[in-house]
C-alpha cells in the first residue's frame, strides 16, 4: 500500500489508511478545528493548521466556528469525520 509491504512496514502502512466510521469517533466538547489539530497531532503530521483549515473548508464547514461538535448535525458530523479520514493524505 503506497509502496510500503504490510508485512515489513505496518506502521508506515497505517500511514496510509483514512477510516471513516459510522459512528463519529469526534470529541463532543472540542470544536472542528480542535479535533482535526488534535487527530492531525495523534498522526504525527507537524503544523498542521492550514492542512485542517483546507480540508474543513472542502466539506463545507467553517474553520473558524467556535461552535461545539456536541451541536452539529448528523451531515456536519459526516463531514467532518470525513476530513477528518482525509487528515493523512491517503492515496
Amino acid at each position: 500500500m503506497g509502496g510500503s509491504s504490510i508485512a515489513r512496514d505496518p506502521r508506515e502502512v497505517r500511514k496510509n489508511i483514512g477510516v471513516m466510521l459510522h459512528q463519529p469517533m469526534l470529541y463532543a466538547d472540542m470544536t472542528a478545528m480542535e479535533n482535526m489539530i488534535f487527530f492531525a497531532d495523534l498522526a504525527g503530521l507537524k503544523n498542521s493548521r492550514r492542512t485542517c483549515e483546507r480540508l474543513l473548508l472542502q466539506v463545507a464547514l467553517d474553520p473558524g466556528s467556535i461552535k461545539r461538535v456536541r451541536s452539529y448535525s448528523r451531515g456536519m458530523l459526516q463531514r467532518l469525520s470525513l476530513a477528518r479520514a482525509l487528515i493523512t493524505d491517503p492515496p
